[in-house]
């Protein structure tokens, strides 16, 4: 919708989308603005279900999440439930095996995680959409954890931000989202 600025809107039962393939190195931030619907939750951003498969963004429990597969699934979880209908500036600025989730430009959590992966991202708002799939939206194709709610402003840095980088980014567009 063309709503403040533009911002997509995702029904959370088969509303996503694919894009040209990128990859994510060890050390990249994800930032996207957010405003869950209803209990909220589902993915945000991953690579499609046929593979290769080992990372993704999404809404957990409430929470900020990263899922990713070093020799088994592992999750990393943020602190704070943001499933509030209320806009949020989502962050996760990963180097290595440290992620570290913010919200609204304020540190949330810093995490350790098992390993270190890197891959590939083609799906928003969904975690593990239909690879070979030529539809966008609606139809018979099977999804994994779609997001409900609202999404703007997503961005991928190949590094990881600093503190003063988060807030700087949320100060500059939180206007937008009226705060």
């Amino acid at each position: 919708t063309s709503s403040f600025g533009g911002i997509f809107t995702f029904d959370g039962v088969n509303d996503w989308g694919k894009f040209s393939q990128i990859t994510v190195g060890s050390t990249v931030t994800v930032c996207m603005w957010l405003k869950t619907s209803g209990a909220g939750g589902g993915g945000l951003l991953s690579h499609c279900s046929g593979g290769p498969v080992n990372l993704g963004y999404q809404i957990s429990g409430g929470k900020m999440s990263y899922q990713y597969y070093t020799t088994s699934w592992q999750v990393a979880t943020g602190n704070t439930s943001i499933t509030d209908n209320a806009w949020k500036h989502c962050v996760w600025a990963k180097s290595g095996t440290s992620m570290l989730m913010y919200i609204n430009g304020v540190l949330d959590a810093t995490l350790t995680l098992t390993g270190d992966v890197s891959g590939p991202l083609c799906c928003i708002s969904s975690l593990w959409g239909p690879c070979n799939s030529d539809s966008y939206g609606a139809g018979t194709d099977t999804y994994g954890s779609v997001y409900s709610g609202n999404m703007a402003g997503v961005a991928i840095y190949n590094y990881a931000l600093s503190a003063s980088e988060v807030l700087q980014n949320y100060n500059a567009t939180k206007a937008r989202f009226g705060l």
